[in-house]
């Protein structure tokens, strides 16, 4: 299942930079543009998913980040905020929505939401917002995205846990151009995660089967 994920790479570039951060109002006036993040674009595959349902939980944030405001660090203890622009949503719901996106977009399982849309699943996905901001850096900015993922089975076992985390510089410091290398590495971080929790989807399901046909060899046995 894994290797049939493939990236759909820049051809989603005729769909360009002004496709990567949506201005919802006019410049100008006194209403800051705000801006979204798209969810990882995938090429379709010929694999059929694999039918399970797969829960999306909202990402848990610290306060920092509870806020459509866009973050600014200017040092390891202080946050201050961009005046120029803010996110569409609360940074947690927006995070929450690309990747719930993303992981419908990448195919691997048949049923995929919220616990709005589906109260129960086979397998749960938590996140646990780190990073969600842009760092000063000598005349530019850095963009820094974490957080903490753990996977479950819909019985509560955890099945795996992993930090992804990504940087990437921005050589510029207006606003706009540094949310559209946010976008651009979000949706890296999103395309590493699905690859992460399709393979351990694909694991699990395969030592089921084993486990399955070993019960069912034992039992004939039995009887013979």
């Amino acid at each position: 299942m894994k290797q049939a994920l493939k990236i759909l790479t820049l051809s989603a570039l005729a769909f360009s930079l002004s496709g990567c951060a949506s201005l919802l109002f006019g410049v100008g006036g006194d209403t800051p543009p705000r801006y979204t993040l798209h969810a990882a674009v995938f090429e379709q595959s010929d694999t059929s998913p694999v039918d399970a349902r797969l829960i999306i939980e909202d990402p848990q944030s610290e306060a920092a980040f509870d806020t459509a405001e866009i973050a600014l660090s200017t040092n390891d203890l202080r946050f201050e905020y961009f005046t120029t622009g803010e996110w569409t949503d609360r940074a947690p719901r927006l995070l929450g929505i690309v990747l719930e996106r993303s992981f419908q977009n990448s195919g691997i399982v048949t049923n995929i939401g919220d616990r709005t849309t589906m109260p129960i699943g086979d397998y749960i996905f938590y996140t646990d917002m780190r990073d969600f901001h842009m760092m000063q850096d000598n005349g530019g900015l850095i963009i820094k995205i974490a957080y903490y993922a753990r996977l479950t089975k819909g019985n509560g076992d955890t099945l795996a846990v992993r930090e992804f985390s990504i940087e990437k510089k921005v050589n510029s410091r207006t606003l706009q151009q540094a949310v559209f290398v946010f976008n651009g590495a979000l949706e890296d971080l999103a395309r590493e995660t699905i690859f992460w929790v399709d393979e351990i989807i694909s694991h699990d399901i395969a030592d089921a089967l084993i486990e399955e046909t070993e019960m069912a060899e034992g039992e004939a046995g039995k009887r013979d």
